[in-house]
């Protein structure tokens, strides 16, 4: 992170994995595809953590939510996944409802909530299309680091680096990969938890 402080992102992605898995609980999906959500949202809290700053004074759970949930968007997207729990359908309607001058922490407070469903409910507003209509609407993933990111991959095996493709890429789900692979979905689940864990250090 150039001109910022250096950041030990191994341990700052431990110390925020409660922003994720408490993201990926506002969804309704299987097990299984949880476990995909948290993956993909690792991925958008590791480019959060690349691009904060906290000069600018405001929280980094309240400026990793987008990103977070930007990847997990594009992971719901590409499998067409029943996307939001009951329970945040009722803050989305406490935010529709609400007046538009509101500060964010204000908005917090009328709807009893945490800043961080603040921008949930908004993103979702503004992104997801209804239910009803049976499709959601693409959003923009948040930074791009790509580039770095392949140089950083060419030092896991052949196989290892198919498999992060497949599943981040190709948006494949673990299932789907351990079938292409020819391995387990468990084996599939380690390989990519470790690969992220190298990829923070």
């Amino acid at each position: 992170m150039p001109n910022k402080q250096p950041v030990d992102l191994e341990e700052a992605v431990i110390e925020h994995q409660g922003l994720v898995k408490s993201i990926v609980k506002r969804f309704s999906v299987s097990a299984f595809d949880r476990d995909d959500l948290m993956q993909a949202g690792f991925m958008g809290l590791i480019d959060a953590l690349r691009g904060f700053d906290p000069a600018k004074g405001y929280a980094f759970s309240t400026y990793a939510t987008p990103f977070i949930l930007g990847a997990i968007r594009k992971e719901l997207i590409s499998h067409r996944l029943v996307p939001i729990s009951r329970h945040f359908r009722q803050i989305v309607k406490k935010v529709q409802s609400s007046s538009p001058l509101l500060s964010l922490e204000d908005l917090a407070l009328s709807c009893e909530t945490t800043p961080e469903n603040i921008v949930l409910a908004l993103n979702y507003q503004s992104h997801v299309i209804t239910l009803d209509e049976e499709r959601l609407e693409e959003i923009p993933y948040y930074g791009d680091w790509t580039v770095s990111l392949k140089e950083e991959l060419a030092g896991f095996s052949a196989e290892n680096r198919q498999i992060f493709q497949l599943n981040f890429f190709r948006h494949r789900t673990q299932k789907q990969i351990a079938k292409i692979m020819g391995i387990s979905q468990a084996s599939v689940s380690r390989r990519l938890q470790k690969m992220v864990s190298l990829l923070v250090k």
